[in-house]
């Protein structure tokens, strides 16, 4: 297996990559907070995916969390959602949109995006629950 990996019995992977990798320590720790123990995976390479190790999350999971510091149209958690799909996981993918954005307040593209831990802590419990 390529990718670091604390998996025991838990509902939610949260795969984050790049410099998103301390926003999914806190969706965790938020997830954590309600109840929710979550799967954090550091992917050591987003130029493919550890089709392995993803399917594994089949046997006890039910929602897949992609954060990835760039663009998500034609990202890597487009790839990681062709993989979990098909197999019954849900999968949410959070990254930025394909566009160019002149001056901006960081704070409010990342809310405007639902990039915000909060939003993503709703996101995924309403996809549990789903």
């Amino acid at each position: 297996m390529d990718w670091a990996l604390n998996q025991n019995e838990h509902k939610v992977a949260v795969i984050a990559a790049g410099d998103f990798f301390v926003k999914g320590e806190r969706v965790v720790e938020a997830l954590a907070d309600k109840g929710i123990n979550a799967t954090l995976i550091n992917p050591r390479f987003i130029s493919g995916v550890d089709t392995e190790l993803l399917d594994s999350l089949k046997q006890n999971h039910k929602v897949v969390v992609v954060l990835e510091d760039g663009s998500k149209e034609g990202g890597f958690g487009g790839r990681v959602a062709q993989v979990v799909s098909p197999i019954g996981l849900k999968c949410l993918t959070y990254g930025l949109e394909k566009k160019f954005v002149d001056r901006y307040n960081p704070d409010e593209l990342e809310k405007a995006y639902r990039l915000t831990v909060p939003q993503i802590v709703e996101d995924t419990i309403n996809a549990l629950n789903s």
